[in-house]
């Protein structure tokens, strides 16, 4: 696999997820154990879709650099973001005792799968 089509999964996730939190935002707050008439959860949950989606149009963008520093960057970003993300779910359910959500274990076997690839296209630059 070429490092531009890993990019590009990563985005496709990444604007999946949130056009999910932005655009279904009720929706999404319930799938993930919120509670979907609670206005502060919602206003993150629709906070986080815009950063999503922000960080995947930087990715879009760059995918096909051929700066090595630009694309070395993003794919420390994001394996410090899926690796923390990945963390943080552990946490939560494990550490603090929070119910997991629908996909708690798909979400983290991505997020480990990605960020390991992350890594191995990182080290190949």
């Amino acid at each position: 696999m070429k490092r531009s089509t890993f990019i590009l999964i990563v985005c496709i996730y990444g604007f999946l997820l949130g056009l999910a939190m932005v655009l279904a935002t009720k929706s999404t707050v319930a799938f993930f154990g919120g509670d979907p008439e609670n206005f502060h959860e919602v206003s993150i949950m629709r906070f986080f879709g815009i950063l999503h989606l922000g960080f995947n149009f930087v990715a879009l963008s760059i995918r096909n650099s051929l700066d090595t520093k630009v694309v070395k960057a993003f794919l420390l970003a994001i394996a410090f973001v899926l690796f923390a993300s990945l963390s943080n779910g552990l946490y939560n359910v494990f550490g603090m005792g929070l119910a997991q959500n629908q996909s708690f274990w798909f979400d983290n076997g991505l997020w480990a799968i990605l960020g390991l690839g992350a890594i191995y296209f990182y080290s190949k630059e």
